[in-house]
């Protein structure tokens, strides 16, 4: 889904207040998994050719090419980013490394501040909600604050 937020405020900022986004996947997490961590990415190509449904093969597919051809992030949209910080037993210590890094790049694409739950798994709104409500606040009160010039 982050990915999707980030898309709509680079097409209307006039229309984004903020973006949230938790534990969003990086629009080069595919081909980075790939290159820097072929057990994991071969364990991916497993799934998606067995559990994944056609669509969401057709969506993993196409998400490196998602933001291709859009505006920059639009530096007036303030972001947060929402990190979970419990990984699974799958998710090795390379995998780790590997993400940390998209996290960071994330970060500077789009100028965001970013915090990481470290009792939460991939869904932060349901395993940490009251962290969720404390973030998107965070995100409100930066966007009713005019940027200082």
């Amino acid at each position: 889904g982050g990915l999707y937020q980030v898309v709509f405020a680079r097409l209307y900022p006039d229309e984004t207040a903020g973006v949230l986004l938790l534990d969003p996947t990086h629009p080069e997490h595919w081909a980075t998994l790939q290159r820097e961590t072929p057990k994991t990415a071969a364990m991916v190509t497993g799934l998606r050719s067995t559990l994944f449904t056609p669509t969401m093969r057709a969506e993993f597919d196409a998400q490196a090419q998602c933001l291709d051809g859009l505006p920059p992030w639009p530096s007036e949209v303030p972001a947060r980013l929402l990190f979970s910080g419990r990984f699974g037993p799958l998710e090795t210590n390379e995998f780790q490394r590997t993400l940390m890094r998209l996290r960071l790049d994330w970060q500077q694409r789009l100028g965001a501040s970013a915090e990481t739950v470290p009792t939460s798994g991939h869904y932060l709104h349901r395993d940490a909600p009251e962290r969720v409500v404390q973030a998107l606040n965070r995100l409100l009160d930066a966007a009713a604050t005019p940027p200082r010039r």
